[in-house]
């Protein structure tokens, strides 16, 4: 199942919200996804299949963050996919 960035930006924000991590900085997403976040945590996996069904991107992303100890390390990478070095991937071509 693909992760979009945002969704894994938003995963690794929220955890430190939820209490996987004393850290001070402020969670980048709004209320409703850090909400949705902490049900889809919570939900069994019945439940977190029929969110999967409107949210497949970010249930995905949770349950990568949840089930391995390396998936913080893919999660970053993948929050960091679409970032380009300042300059880099403008067209500056012109017809």
């Amino acid at each position: 199942m693909h992760i979009n960035p945002s969704d894994a930006r938003d995963v690794l924000d929220a955890r430190e919200v939820l209490g996987y991590h004393n850290h001070d900085g402020d969670c980048e997403c709004d209320d409703f996804k850090r909400n949705l976040i902490s049900a889809i945590i919570c939900a069994g996996p019945e439940d977190r299949a029929r969110l999967a069904l409107g949210f497949p991107s970010l249930v995905a992303a949770i349950k990568s963050q949840t089930s391995n100890p390396a998936s913080i390390e893919y999660l970053e990478g993948i929050a960091r996919s679409y970032e380009r070095p300042s300059g880099q991937g403008i067209c500056t071509h012109s017809k």
